[in-house]
Parts: C-alpha cells; structure tokens; sequence
C-alpha cells in the first residue's frame, strides 16, 4: 500500500473547524498541547492522529475510518482557497503546457473577491 492509498493528509480541521498544517500541529504538541483533529472531508469527519513519519513525511491519519481521497482533495483546494481569499493572501496556480508538456505558466488568483 503506498502513501496516497493509506489516506494520509498534511491538513486537517481542528476543533473549531479551522484548517491546520501538520507542522503546526506537531509544534502544539511538542509544547503539550493536545487538540482534536477531524477529516477536511465534509462526508467523512472522522477524527485524525499526527503522525511523526520516521520513513515517511509527517502527516495526519485517519484514526479508525477512510475515506475517498479525491473527494478530499477538491474540498481541502476549496477550503485552501476560500481560506486565502479571506485572508486576502495570493495564490498561483501553476500549469503544464497540454501540448508540450514542458512550459509551464502561472495564474494568479485575485486576493480578493467583489460580492456585487
């Protein structure tokens, strides 16, 4: 089973369903702190373990359940940049030529959004 197959994630929700990085993770519990995390992916919920990889990367993990990691990566992008967007923080996006499959080009996406 490779690392994608095993469901392992570097975000998770924490208990106030706000989007946590692994590494911020492991720095909370290296000062003792012990908060809950939860599965970015609104079907599944189930509750995540930090993971410190010793052959792998550091990562979240389901604790008892899985769920579909394609449906979890569309909604953790969205969160990704719904979160930014409020922040009001840039993102690029960078793409393979579909033709060449070597030039690669950037788009920038707005900082912010108008609700007129």
């Amino acid at each position: 089973m490779n690392f994608t197959e095993q469901h392992c994630f570097g975000f998770a929700l924490n208990q106030q369903g706000q989007l946590v990085t692994i590494d911020q993770a492991i720095q909370w519990r290296q000062k003792g702190l012990k908060p809950s995390y939860y599965c970015p992916n609104s079907e599944c919920s189930g509750e995540l373990v930090t993971v410190l990889g010793k052959v792998r990367i550091n990562h979240f993990r389901h604790k008892t359940s899985f769920c579909n990691l394609e449906t979890l990566q569309h909604q953790l992008a969205k969160q990704i940049i719904a979160q930014s967007i409020i922040n009001q923080k840039q993102i690029s996006l960078l793409f393979n030529c579909a033709v060449c499959h070597k030039n690669t080009y950037e788009w920038a996406m707005p900082p912010r959004i108008n609700h007129e």
